[in-house]
């Protein structure tokens, strides 16, 4: 058990502690070994990026870009009056 493992373990929040939890239990009911990312923490790493990171970072920020929104919105014909 790789001390390191645990303590990014007890961070993780939703959908991977979720996913890590179970992972943890299934082993545990069928008695059999602990998979390689819970006793190498590089190994960890790896999964945790191979399953929850971003798979196209290029689309996601487009995305993000073009949903911005200002609070108020009269605000924005000021700002693109003030700018013509």
């Amino acid at each position: 058990m790789d001390s390191v493992v645990m303590f990014a373990l007890s961070y993780l929040k939703g959908l991977p502690q979720d996913w890590f939890q179970s992972e943890i239990s299934h082993v545990a009911s069928k008695g059999g070994r602990l998979p390689e990312w819970f006793t190498d923490h590089r190994v960890f790493q790896q999964e945790l990026k191979r399953l929850f990171d971003l798979h196209d970072p290029i689309t996601v920020a487009m995305t993000s870009l073009e949903n911005l929104r200002y609070r108020d919105s009269g605000k924005v014909t000021h700002y693109t009056i003030d700018f013509n």
